[in-house]
């Protein structure tokens, strides 16, 4: 009797190595109808746009839209790898415009690594500096409030949030833009009006 096995494909993203990536993600389009309905508390919420060349926003990665989901084969190339499982979403969602930042978390071995490396070269501190900072897993992103660039307010804000934020950002950002979102009256798409 001839018996025939059926390899399973390897899990392109196991539990432990999601714990492992940070993922921070990012639309091109401040005034999506879709965006703001499914992000943004259904509009009562606020869009913060970033400038692209501070850091870490100067690290992002275009997401890509397919009709295939990725597939990961054995011994594949990380970077391949990360682009495959961690960057492409389903044609589906190509309305999101998205793009990624990506953070690894630093293992104690690499740390331990990097510890000794600037020992024996103390010139490289920046470039080692700039690794630990770029990286780090899960958790929170930290920017200079400088690459705030723009602030969109939900087209139903309440009044109390919609007072708060602008008093906060002009204290807080005063070089941003602040912009009320507004549902368009004849159109399925979403104006905006410049407040400051």
């Amino acid at each position: 009797m001839e018996r025939i096995f059926r390899l399973s494909p390897p899990e392109a993203v196991s539990a432990e190595w999601r714990e492992k990536i940070g993922i921070l993600c990012l639309t091109e389009d401040p005034l999506n109808i879709l965006m703001w309905s499914h992000y943004a508390n259904n509009h009562t919420g606020i869009c913060i746009g970033f400038d692209t060349e501070a850091s870490p926003f100067n690290r992002t990665q275009k997401v890509t839209y397919n009709g295939e989901r990725p597939k990961a084969e054995f011994n594949s190339d990380p970077e391949k790898l990360i682009d495959r499982v961690l960057l492409t979403k389903s044609q589906h969602w190509q309305y999101e415009k998205e793009w990624r930042i990506l953070k690894r978390t630093i293992e104690p071995d690499e740390l331990n690594f990097y510890h000794e490396t600037f020992k024996t070269n103390p010139d490289r501190l920046d470039e080692i500096a700039e690794t630990i900072e770029q990286n780090g897993g899960p958790g929170t992103y930290s920017f200079d409030k400088s690459a705030i660039r723009s602030i969109f307010l939900g087209a139903r804000i309440t009044p109390k949030n919609k007072e708060s934020l602008i008093q906060a950002a002009s204290t807080l950002v005063p070089h941003a833009k602040v912009f009320q979102a507004e549902l368009d009256n004849n159109y399925f798409w979403i104006n905006k009006k410049r407040l400051r």
